[in-house]
């Protein structure tokens, strides 16, 4: 098979050579399926994740790896990156080829007319029906690969858009290509992504987390040792509150593939929500140095100088980061979580009233909001953001509907929720956030004694935030006040003990 790229250069498949006039150029392999790959696409965007399938053969790469191969690619066509010719960059998402390309095929040659037997001429008819069949067959199931390509294409380009809107689509759109192409490994892996920032953030799929975790096991079932979707399942293994178990398979992970930046962030992750920011924080700087245009990575930087009390270094991080990766809600949320950590609740709900255009409904930003009420001691109105969205099953659901019934006095209510945060401790969920809501709950009953053992060892499970001590979901009584001082003080000693022992190089 050969090729015509702008009626320019002459692409020849079987000898992997490209050719104009006088010059020629032997592709290397990895070249030579990068741009077939591009010329089969052709005009379609071709995304970073088809690519590492079907040039990279399934391995991980960073998106610096393949933009330098692009690179490489283009010097050979001799194509200008500002203005390209051939290859265009779609950023964030990919890369397509702009170029006209027109198939070269070799005329075949006339055979000589032959007497045939009617048993020949039958077998040549039984053979041909036969080989229609079969191309029909290849045919009908080529026209789904493309479509899942396409589908899988327009679901990233969603997921990409940051905001409920777009990630609901993406899961209709992965799951419409999982109903089409039952085998590709991509669209499970893909959706159970889609889920599981729903589950963080958007809180527009019900169950998000528990299909996520389905949906990441199905990849591993068509693809055993694949990376991205072992990945996958960890996270939704640290966000169920199986910490160690997340960090065995990430530690693993990290070991095997040490060059890729969003694993080392999501080990990161891990160790943060333990408050181990000794161990979280290389990882998180590892990560962002090698990726500083990836939000989620930038996000866990962020969380990670903001848990070190390393302001400076968090502002300066978050000032020089470009436009696109500040707007994103994962990078604002963490820069709303520092307001509130300074005590600026005042200016923490006034941005997150600006980011709840991306997600009005997101359980995660209303959460965060009703905190601020509460520090600022204005109950009714934290009532009333907990109440929009308590019914959805989001990371905050069982926290939101605890404050909620805290707020409003229903003891049935609180029995019940204290009930279910016994259960997934005893299940094995290591959140220091379901052990300082026992100490809330202990503290409402009256019971100071049994409050101040929770809440010191929800200290030493890693729970750091200062603030929510004052953001309490009722009123205290001076003896309660008191043990609350210094359980504060104790917080702050250990909070000391976990800010900067090295100064950053």
């Amino acid at each position: 098979m050969q090729y015509q790229l702008n009626q320019k250069w002459h692409f020849d498949v079987s000898s992997r050579t490209i050719s104009h006039n006088e010059t020629c150029h032997t592709l290397t392999p990895l070249s030579h399926r990068l741009l077939l790959t591009l010329i089969e696409h052709a005009p379609d965007l071709v995304t970073y994740q088809q690519l590492e399938q079907q040039v990279w053969l399934g391995r991980i790469v960073t998106h610096d790896a393949i933009k330098k191969q692009i690179a490489r690619l283009r010097k050979q066509l001799n194509d200008d990156a500002i203005q390209p010719e051939y290859i265009v960059s779609e950023r964030s998402f990919g890369y397509r080829l702009s170029a006209t390309v027109e198939k070269v095929n070799h005329q075949p040659l006339v055979p000589t007319t032959k007497r045939f037997s009617i048993i020949t001429v039958s077998a040549i008819s039984f053979a041909l029906l036969f080989a229609l069949g079969i191309y029909q067959y290849f045919l009908t199931t080529l026209k789904h690969a493309e479509n899942t390509v396409t589908v899988l294409s327009v679901a990233q380009q969603h997921v990409a858009q940051e905001t409920a809107e777009d990630n609901l689509r993406a899961i209709t759109l992965y799951q419409q290509s999982i109903n089409t192409s039952p085998a590709v490994n991509d669209s499970y892996k893909g959706l159970s992504q889609a889920l599981l920032d729903d589950y963080k953030l958007y809180n527009q799929a019900e169950d998000a987390l528990e299909q996520s975790l389905i949906n990441a096991k199905k990849a591993l079932d068509l693809t055993p040792t694949s990376p991205s979707a072992q990945r996958l399942q960890a996270q939704a293994h640290a966000l169920q509150g199986r910490y160690s178990l997340a960090q065995q398979q990430l530690t693993e992970m990290v070991a095997d593939t040490p060059d890729w930046p969003l694993l080392k962030a999501n080990l990161a992750e891990s160790y943060l929500s333990q408050g181990n920011t000794i161990n979280a924080y290389p990882l998180a700087r590892q990560a962002y140095e090698s990726s500083s245009s990836e939000p989620k990575i930038v996000a866990t930087y962020l969380n990670c100088l903001r848990k070190m009390y390393m302001t400076q270094w968090f502002e300066n991080v978050y000032n020089n980061v470009s436009p696109i990766v500040k707007a994103s809600p994962w990078v604002q949320l963490e820069y709303i979580k520092l307001l509130q950590q300074q005590g600026k609740h005042k200016t923490a709900t006034q941005q997150l009233n600006v980011l709840a255009s991306t997600a009005s409904h997101s359980q995660a930003l209303n959460w965060f909001t009703a905190l601020s009420y509460l520090s600022e001691y204005h109950h009714k109105q934290a009532v009333d953001t907990l109440s929009l969205t308590v019914e959805k099953q989001g990371k905050y659901a069982l926290f939101s509907r605890l404050y909620l019934s805290l707020l409003t006095a229903q003891p049935k209510l609180i029995n019940r929720y204290q009930n279910d945060i016994l259960t997934l401790i005893e299940a094995g969920n290591q959140d220091p956030e379901l052990v300082f809501s026992l100490g809330l709950i202990s503290l409402y009953h009256q019971h100071n004694v049994k409050a101040k053992r929770y809440f010191k060892q929800a200290i030493l499970l890693g729970f750091s935030d200062e603030f929510r001590f004052k953001a309490l979901p009722f009123n205290l009584t001076a003896e309660q006040a008191h043990l609350i001082d210094i359980i504060i003080q104790q917080l702050n000693v250990s909070n000391l003990k976990r800010r900067v022992k090295r100064t950053p190089k």
